[in-house]
C-alpha cells in the first residue's frame, strides 16, 4: 500500500489492473410515501475480476453504474483515510472512462452553523456586558466586554465552519491526485 500526504493527512491507496470476466448488477428502485412520494434507486454491480498474475477477485460497488464489459480492462483506486475505507476511481481502460466515489466521504463533515447558532451563541456575550455595566455603570466598558466575548465566541464557530469548507477542498485536491496517479499508470 503506497501513501501520500493531503493537506497534512495521510492518504493510503492501491492500484489494481484488472480484466473483467463476468457482471452482474442488481437495480433496485424504492418508492416512500404515499400520495407525494421519493423514489431512491440502488444499484449493485459485482464485477469478477482476474489480475495479470491470473489471480481472481470480485469487487462489489453500491452507485456507481459503471459502464464495462466481459474483456474490458479495469483500473481500480483503493483509498483509505482515518474517516473511510473504500474505492474512490474506477476507470475502464478500454473505453477510456473514469467513473468517481463520493471523494468527500473520505473526509470528516462538519455541520454548518446557521444563523440562529451564532444569534444564541451571542448571549454569554450580552450576559457578560450586562453584568460588567452593571458593575462599573459604564456603558464604554459593558460595549468592550460584549466585542471581546463576542468575537470569541464568533470566532470559534467561524472555525468550525472553516473545517467544513477544509473537508470539501481536501476532496477536491483528492479527486486531483487520484487522477495524475492514474493519469501516470495508464
Amino acid at each position: 500500500m503506497e501513501s501520500f500526504t493531503l493537506n497534512g493527512l495521510t492518504i493510503k491507496y492501491v492500484v489494481r489492473k484488472a480484466v473483467v470476466g463476468h457482471i452482474e448488477t442488481v437495480t433496485n428502485t424504492n418508492t416512500h410515501g404515499s400520495t407525494y412520494g421519493r423514489v431512491s434507486t440502488n444499484i449493485q454491480q459485482t464485477f469478477y475480476l482476474e489480475d495479470e498474475d491470473k489471480k481472481q477477485s470480485v469487487v462489489k460497488l453500491t452507485d456507481w453504474d459503471v459502464s464495462a464489459l466481459t474483456g474490458h480492462e479495469l483500473v481500480l483506486i483503493w483509498v483509505e483515510t482515518s474517516e473511510k475505507k473504500g474505492y474512490a476511481l474506477v476507470h475502464n481502460k478500454t473505453l477510456g472512462l473514469s467513473y468517481h466515489g463520493k471523494y468527500s466521504d473520505f473526509f470528516k463533515q462538519y455541520p454548518d452553523y446557521p444563523f440562529a447558532i451564532y444569534a444564541i451563541a451571542s448571549l454569554p456575550a450580552i450576559l457578560i456586558s450586562c453584568f460588567f455595566y452593571g458593575a462599573t455603570r459604564s456603558t464604554p466598558v459593558g460595549f468592550v466586554v460584549f466585542l471581546l466575548v463576542g468575537g470569541v465566541t464568533m470566532n470559534y464557530f467561524r472555525k468550525q465552519t472553516g473545517k467544513k469548507n477544509n473537508s470539501i477542498k481536501c476532496a477536491r485536491d483528492l479527486k486531483i491526485k487520484l487522477g495524475e496517479i492514474l493519469k501516470a499508470i495508464t
